[in-house]
């Protein structure tokens, strides 16, 4: 893919090059790329802390103790072993 680069793309990239961090305009694009890529990762992250921060807010969470937590272990394992066996009679695991 051929794309015209502004001037001021252009003079961006030269500058980076000219102060050795950089030995073509390949992998200024490649880092600024990459740069881009980590801020939309963080933006997900930050939507979704959020969103976490609005359902503790609203009090849609639960609060599990050294006895409850171990309840709560018990009825995942219970449905993930249900699953498995379903799965098993299925063919599907």
């Amino acid at each position: 893919m051929e794309t015209p680069l502004t001037p001021k793309i252009e003079r961006l990239i030269h500058e980076r090059m000219e102060r050795g961090s950089y030995r073509s305009a390949t992998e200024v694009i490649e880092d600024a790329f990459e740069a881009l890529a980590e801020r939309e990762n963080f933006q997900a992250i930050r939507a979704e802390l959020d969103e976490a921060d609005k359902e503790l807010a609203s009090g849609g969470y639960t609060e599990y103790d050294e006895t409850t937590i171990y309840e709560l272990a018990e009825r995942v394992k219970t449905r993930g072993l249900e699953r498995l066996a379903k799965e098993r009679r299925h063919g599907t695991g």
